[in-house]
């Protein structure tokens, strides 16, 4: 046993011990001070205080999570990517992870542990870590001190530093890169539809919040603010056909009208299969009619539907049309050349040259009291710009066509247009809708200014007249625009038949005789001057 003496003031050191059966005192030598006794309850109370400093929550933490698609059927697998992210010289003592997937009508919290393994809550869920704090390399690393992995080449020497409790998020030499560079926690999780009988049809968000606790309390880093939206969808589109009808046609030209309705997607890609053959549409918005025209189609009878796919791809069918078409061969968009030879001098009731050309137009309804307006995409080889329709009465599926005449129909021979100079046109007008049920029709047509010039005829002078119950009736007929090539004129007409688009004579009034004359001819109908233009004719007459 050690002791101490004091000689002179200076302290020496012994030892006892038994030398021959005695005991004695062994000199040691001076006494000192043991500085490491010392100093070492302070190195240890420094290190502690400065863990405690540096154990507080992190200040660089980012918690995320996304989902690898933005809509899933209903036996699809839901598949996430989770993470923490720490940045360097940041610290977190993560006790537990939370994944929560929520809706209107289902709630379901997963909580596992850093290392993957499930808590509460993960039923149907599968959960894979891809990297987690405490592993580097193949070597398992987790523990409580310092320690150094320098066992595998490929990803060189990676320092994992730990403190009693804690796990430290960045690894030093880790190869990956990006958002999770370090080696952070990371987890595919995996929600499997076809086994949890919660998920239903609809929106759901996702987030995923990372627990973190010490000895000053708990902490909760999470994605709230950024969650993932995504959707489950489970039902197909419902497909409506509207157009055709199971019914015979004069035409070439079918139109499809179909209307698309999805719980979920705002927009589904179709297809019309026509006779077996499939025809892509494309994109048509949720809950609104579309239409689409198909091409060319023969004599005889055809079947037709539309198949619709939303977002998830669930496929929708609506039921089969099958329809004829009875048309005359030829009576398509574009016919045949005529080959009358034209007047080459200007004569009356001598329309100008014109290849005789039939237009088909649809609507799938047309309200009562409202008009509808049909535009004609070639007015050049019609006339014809636009045609709006009132009914007095609903009419579905109605058929319109404008055909042009290369002659006078034989029906109007030997009734005279009153008023006529120089007919420029005649056209056919027929329709679906009877003219009881037609309360009106503004017909939008176009003539070249060329023409006018060149046969020295005003605006005003321009008129569209209608055949109907024997006799020529001239329309109200006002000029509406112009452009560089053409005059664009607007006529009113109570109903379909033939039509002619001509220009009458010039009125001259040089007598009060000839005044007369114009008045009588007026309230008689045999002439073509409307109640406005009489008036002017007064006006001018008079010197107004």
């Amino acid at each position: 046993m050690a002791f101490k003496r004091t000689i002179n003031g200076k302290e020496y050191l012994y030892e006892s011990a038994r030398v021959d059966g005695k005991v004695k005192s062994i000199y040691l030598g001076p006494a000192k001070k043991d500085k490491k006794k010392i100093l070492r309850p302070f190195i240890v109370s420094f290190l502690i205080l400065s863990l405690l400093i540096l154990s507080g929550p992190a200040q660089a933490v980012t918690v995320t999570s996304s989902a690898d698609k933005s809509t899933y059927k209903a036996l699809d697998p839901v598949n996430f990517t989770v993470g923490v992210d720490i940045d360097a010289g940041e610290r977190i003592p993560v006790k537990n992870l939370t994944l929560t997937i929520s809706s209107g009508q289902v709630n379901k919290t997963c909580v596992f542990t850093p290392g993957g393994t499930a808590v509460s809550g993960c039923g149907n869920l599968t959960i894979y870590p891809i990297y987690t704090v405490g592993y580097a390399s193949s070597t398992n690393l987790y523990g409580y001190g310092y320690g150094y992995d320098i066992s595998s080449t490929s990803y060189g020497n990676n320092n994992e530093s730990f403190a009693n409790g804690y796990g430290y998020g960045y690894v030093s030499g880790y190869s990956d890169s990006g958002l999770y560079a370090g080696g952070e926690l990371r987890y595919n999780i995996t929600w499997n539809l076809t086994a949890e009988t919660l998920a239903t049809t609809g929106n759901y968000t996702a987030f995923l919040s990372a627990h973190a606790q010490d000895g000053t309390g708990d902490f909760i880093y999470s994605n709230i603010n950024n969650k993932t939206s995504f959707s489950i969808d489970s039902v197909a589109p419902t497909v409506s056909l509207t157009y055709p009808l199971n019914l015979t046609y004069n035409t070439t030209l079918v139109n499809v009208t179909f209307t698309a309705v999805d719980d979920i997607s705002t927009s589904s890609t179709c297809l019309y299969t026509l006779d077996g053959a499939n025809t892509t549409i494309g994109s048509a918005t949720n809950n609104t009619a579309t239409s689409v025209n198909t091409s060319d189609l023969a004599n005889g009878q055809h079947a037709i539907n539309v198949t619709c796919s939303d977002a998830a791809g669930n496929y929708g069918t609506s039921s089969t049309q099958y329809f004829s078409l009875s048309y005359a061969v030829g009576a398509g968009v574009t016919i045949t050349v005529s080959t009358s030879t034209p007047a080459t001098n200007k004569t009356k009731n001598t329309p100008a040259q014109v290849n005789v050309v039939k237009v088909n137009k649809t609507l799938p309804i047309v309200p009562p009291g409202l008009a509808k307006k049909l535009e004609f995409e070639n007015a050049s080889s019609t006339n014809i710009k636009s045609l709006s329709i009132t009914t007095k009465n609903t009419q579905t599926n109605v058929t319109i066509s404008v055909q042009t005449l290369a002659e006078e129909p034989t029906e109007t021979s030997g009734f005279a247009i009153a008023g006529l100079s120089e007919i420029y046109r005649y056209l056919e007008f027929t329709s679906s809708v009877s003219n009881d049920d037609i309360e009106e029709a503004v017909v939008e047509f176009q003539l070249p200014k060329a023409w006018l010039e060149e046969n020295g005829y005003k605006t005003n002078q321009i008129r569209l007249t209608r055949f109907h119950n024997g006799a020529w009736s001239t329309l109200p007929t006002t000029l509406v625009s112009s452009d560089g090539e053409n005059y664009y004129f607007e006529a009113k007409t109570p109903g379909f038949s033939y039509f002619a688009i001509f220009a009458k004579l010039e009125t001259t009034i040089s007598t009060l005789r000839d005044l007369f004359d114009l008045i009588d001819s007026y309230f008689s109908g045999s002439s073509a001057l409307t109640l406005r233009e009489l008036f002017d004719s007064i006006e001018t007459y008079f010197g107004g």
